[in-house]
């Protein structure tokens, strides 16, 4: 809502719709008082919360590498973690090449079914 006094007169505009009032203290007006900083602290408190991912746990999201399982809160798969220890890497070596990754995560890497692999092309 914006205010202009012009010729004396008070008039102000509403959605689009400019009304005009003839005398100030004649003008009745509504004040919304929003607080800010508590829709602040909630919001990052929520950001907060989605940030924590959840170490040692795999899931599968839509959208994320087709839906293929992944290491929780990355984009990290799990049959690369397979494939990695299958070469031979250690904990550290997987560590070294996906700092964001835990000895949790790995762990459940390993646990987890293997993933399929493709089907044979036709011949």
């Amino acid at each position: 809502m914006s205010f202009e006094v012009v010729d004396g007169e008070l008039s102000f505009a509403e959605a689009g719709t400019i009304r005009q009032g003839r005398h100030p203290e004649q003008v009745l007006m509504h004040v919304i008082v929003v607080r800010l900083r508590s829709i602040i602290d909630q919001l990052e408190a929520q950001i907060r919360e989605l940030d924590q991912r959840k170490v040692g746990e795999i899931e599968s999201r839509q959208g994320a590498l087709g839906g293929k399982p992944v290491l929780a809160g990355t984009r990290i798969p799990v049959a690369t973690v397979q494939r990695l220890v299958q070469e031979g890497l250690d904990e550290d070596g997987i560590i070294q090449l996906y700092p964001d990754l835990t000895p949790a995560d790995i762990r459940a890497a390993i646990a987890a079914p293997a993933a399929s692999s493709p089907p044979a092309a036709a011949r």
